[in-house]
């Protein structure tokens, strides 16, 4: 019997001292995470939750912070509520990670979700209606045919001769006005053509036709009289030809290009000539000679020739970005049909570029009189070279050796691989379509300066 108490009193003592133990932890760990305070619950939360399914967040462990929510009135603990620790430090907001269970089976899992963030969409229209201000100017395309009118403008700058000024703000007037209503007319054209096509693209299905912010037929009357307005304008202060050639550049753009881009990718060279020939009719207009006297309007005709060359790069660039869209519509373009063809196109337009900037720059510096003439037509023909290389060709190879990799490597790669290539391709196009847009007014100012420096005009 003495060794049966001396057996349990050892147990005794060892069980005490192991709640001692726990005790002292329980202790430590309290002063370490603190008082925790009870916040009860009402009836009507309660209720909430149960016709509810209960949403339990994530511990956040920096904030020491968490929640305890019954999942079903049998599973309920004594005490209902949410029991949360108050630090010292702020409190701060928890994550948006979220843990959904099904009220009906106790603590099982469906699946873990994000709280959506809401998407602002760019392309929305605002609650009030677009002026009419706003509509006209979405019809002409506004900063394209500003691009044409600092085409026409830039080149009837280098052309002019000595004249008055009365002659000179006449005839700006004129070419300014004109050539910007008969491009407002062609892009209307180019839009009451499009309108099925336009709404079913992301970039363009917020035009004020496909919106229905507008009727074809006032659409139509509108950009038929901005065409006639700029006509007679162009006609009356400038030049009767350059008028003829901007009604026939209507014609083209209108009624062959517009209409080609769903047969062929030839479309685009077509379109080329629509951009060279806003240079020649400022040209035309400061000479009052006809375009056939190349000699005589050779500004115009270089001119002409870098704006054609330049197209192609640039427009290359364009349809490769849009080329998913474009093919929804059903446009052929030839960054679609193949990428390695569109990118060797790029490069030999932008190549040509070289020996068309050097041969200006040359007949400039050997018919300018002064010093600063020369100097100045030197310095257009380095800068040009610089950024014909930057801007145009270096990206234009890039894009071609990318195309021509992919294309090896085709068969080898999965379909995360595949989607990174796609992704490093538009990457690629997107330089080479802001390089375009850097290129064309450096080059052109340029021009315009060498000829400032020039005492002779070369015309």
């Amino acid at each position: 019997m003495g060794n049966n108490d001396k057996e349990k009193e050892t147990k005794q003592q060892s069980i005490k001292e192991r709640k001692d133990k726990h005790k002292e932890k329980n202790r430590e760990r309290a002063k370490k995470i603190g008082t925790p305070k009870i916040v009860v619950e009402t009836e009507e939360e309660r209720k909430k939750k149960e016709d509810e399914k209960t949403i339990r967040p994530n511990v956040n462990k920096t904030t020491k912070e968490f929640h305890i929510t019954p999942v079903t009135p049998q599973s309920m603990c004594p005490l209902e509520g949410t029991i949360t620790n108050t630090p010292e430090t702020p409190k701060k907001e928890t994550t948006t990670d979220m843990l959904i269970y099904d009220k009906n089976q106790q603590n099982k899992l469906i699946t873990p979700i994000k709280k959506p963030k809401e998407e602002k969409n760019e392309n929305l229209e605002n609650d009030k209606p677009p002026t009419l201000f706003t509509i006209y100017g979405k019809l002409w395309k506004t900063k394209l045919s500003i691009l044409v009118v600092f085409t026409a403008i830039g080149t009837y700058a280098c052309t002019k001769k000595r004249k008055s000024w009365k002659e000179i703000s006449t005839e700006t007037l004129g070419i300014t006005l004109g050539t910007f209503g008969q491009a407002a007319f062609a892009n209307t054209l180019n839009e009451l053509w499009e309108i099925k096509r336009d709404s079913m693209m992301q970039r363009t299905k917020y035009r004020p036709l496909p919106q229905k912010h507008i009727t074809k037929t006032h659409a139509f009357a509108q950009g038929l009289f901005m065409g006639t307005t700029g006509t007679l304008l162009l006609a009356v202060y400038g030049s009767k030809e350059a008028a003829l050639l901007g009604v026939m550049n209507i014609g083209l753009y209108a009624f062959v290009y517009t209409p080609m881009k769903t047969v062929h990718w030839l479309n685009t060279w077509v379109g080329t000539i629509n951009g060279a020939i806003p240079p020649l009719m400022g040209s035309i207009v400061a000479t009052k000679q006809s375009c056939l006297k190349l000699n005589v309007n050779r500004v115009g005709y270089f001119m002409g020739l870098l704006m054609y060359f330049w197209q192609i790069p640039h427009f290359m660039a364009i349809s490769y970005k849009c080329g998913k869209e474009y093919k929804k519509a059903g446009y052929h373009m030839l960054p679609i049909e193949s990428p390695t063809h569109s990118a060797v196109q790029s490069i030999v337009h932008a190549v040509a570029l070289y020996p068309l900037c050097w041969s200006f720059g040359y007949v400039g510096a050997k018919e300018s009189p002064t010093v600063a003439g020369k100097l100045s037509w030197v310095g257009f023909s380095i800068l040009s070279t610089i950024a014909t290389t930057r801007w145009l060709v270096q990206p234009a190879m890039i894009c071609y050796h990318d195309f021509v990799a992919h294309q090896q490597e085709a068969a080898t790669l999965d379909e995360t691989q595949e989607n990174e290539r796609k992704h490093q391709h538009y990457h690629n196009a997107t330089n080479l379509f802001w390089g375009s847009l850097k290129y064309l007014p450096v080059v052109f100012g340029a021009a315009m300066i060498s000829f400032s420096f020039s005492s002779k005009k070369v015309v």
